[in-house]
């Protein structure tokens, strides 16, 4: 059995010890790790927990999952499981291993460093690269297929609604009429030309980050917010609730419906989305 502290590759894990020490309550329990990343919080618990705890990991990037399972950075632990699904799963997934209660839940939400530096998954406004942008590369549609089928409207409302953007109509116009011009988006550099051509007031500087913004926060986050909004419903709200007997359901109770404690906000995690 043996596990490491130190992150694999160039990666750090930002809050690691804040994120663990929150999160670690008894040296034997059961924790979950909802957005496994590149597994520093993992490692780091792992060095810390009992001969008789168990960690269970959830990411959607099939990055995450190789990292975790194959090569130098395998974790070879037999405490530790990794799950290719969204933490929206967790329930499911005690309930099919026979688990009622976990002492300890984290959350690292949000886009990685590794994913962000990888051209080809088209989150980043540094390189040209397809513009994909799924949490996981195995299922789903990527952001091209989207704005390949999705009307004026639905692109404007994913561009002011979600990245915030002012100029949403008229980048939404632009894409429409390139894409019926036979010259559809399909990648981030042919996304930031047609925005710096859309919105004449921005500087050259900022028009890169606008078009990768918009798509970032507007089409990661339009399926990642509401993965979290699900998860949240079933595995936070009913703490507030009490049972026949008066008795609170939820948080610290026993009942996976809820968690007892949960680590820090860094940026190690994957995707997440629905951490991954």
């Amino acid at each position: 059995m043996t596990s490491t502290v130190e992150n694999p590759g160039s990666h750090t894990t930002v809050l690691l010890d804040e994120a663990v020490d929150a999160l670690l309550t008894r040296a034997d329990g059961i924790y979950v790790d909802g957005t496994f990343g590149r597994g520093g919080h993992t490692r780091a618990l792992l060095a810390r927990l009992g001969a008789h705890a168990r960690v269970l990991n959830f990411d959607k990037d099939p990055a995450a999952i190789a990292a975790a399972s194959e090569g130098a950075t395998r974790i070879d632990d037999e405490r530790f499981e990794i799950i290719h699904a969204s933490f929206a799963e967790l329930p499911a997934a005690l309930a099919a291993r026979g688990i009622a209660r976990i002492d300890g839940l984290l959350l690292d939400l949000g886009v990685s460093s590794p994913q962000i530096d990888t051209p080809e998954r088209g989150f980043s406004f540094r390189f040209d690269g397809p513009l994909d942008m799924r949490m996981d590369t195995t299922r789903g549609e990527t952001a091209a297929e989207f704005l390949a089928r999705a009307d004026e409207r639905q692109i404007a409302e994913v561009i002011r609604d979600y990245g915030e953007e002012r100029f949403a109509v008229s980048i939404a116009k632009a894409l429409v009429a390139g894409r019926e011009g036979g010259h559809p988006v399909r990648t981030t550099g042919e996304l930031s030309a047609l925005v710096a051509r859309a919105v004449k007031t921005r500087e050259p500087g900022q028009i890169q980050m606008t078009a990768i913004g918009w798509m970032h926060l507007g089409i990661v986050l339009l399926v990642f917010a509401g993965v979290v909004l699900f998860f949240l419903r079933r595995m936070i709200l009913p703490a507030s609730k009490e049972g026949p007997h008066g008795e609170s359901i939820g948080v610290g109770n026993g009942d996976y419906s809820g968690y007892d404690s949960y680590g820090g906000h860094s940026h190690d995690g994957g995707g997440h989305g629905g951490g991954h």
